[in-house]
């Protein structure tokens, strides 16, 4: 993605103050609660009696494994290469590729899919959002949130199914 890319993403946000922090709302609420929701619905299969180890397993290792690279690795994000603001409040530098929050949201739901399907579509579908978003607020590219979930279902799979 270029620079001109992301001014047309920009553009409309840096005008309007109110689409700026509407952005930003979602943004939260969607992390909020995937990531909230997932304890919970850990709690609730325990309690049921399903084995929730694996699915702890493989979503926790995964994350540390891809926190790790991410910290390697230490892709620069859009805001810093293009030297623009942010749509989303964020100030991190470095740390883009891949997006742990999609990631994280893909791991999580596609893992969820083997508990219970209307958990890991509504997640998926959460992460696509998320996906979307993140890019829209010009912190990741597009290919952070790609790998971001494709490597959350590669990784979900190989957990849940090994």
């Amino acid at each position: 993605m270029n620079k001109e890319f992301y001014f047309k993403l920009y553009a409309p946000f840096y005008k309007d103050k109110n689409k700026k922090n509407f952005l930003n709302i979602i943004d939260k609420i969607v992390t909020y609660l995937i990531f909230l929701s997932f304890p919970i619905f850990i709690m609730i299969n325990f309690i049921k009696g399903h084995d929730v180890t694996r699915l702890i397993l493989s979503t926790l290792i995964p994350f540390i494994l891809l926190s790790v690279f991410r910290k390697v690795f230490d892709a620069k994000r859009p805001y810093e290469i293009f030297d623009i603001k942010p749509i989303l409040n964020k100030d991190t530098k470095g740390k883009s590729f891949p997006s742990r929050h999609v990631f994280s949201a893909f791991v999580i739901g596609t893992s969820g899919l083997f508990i219970s399907v209307t958990y890991g579509v509504i997640i998926i579908i959460l992460g696509i959002l998320l996906s979307v978003i993140r890019v829209m607020g010009v912190v990741h590219f597009i290919k952070d949130v790609t790998v971001g979930a494709l490597l959350g279902i590669v990784c979900a799979l190989i957990g849940m199914l090994i």
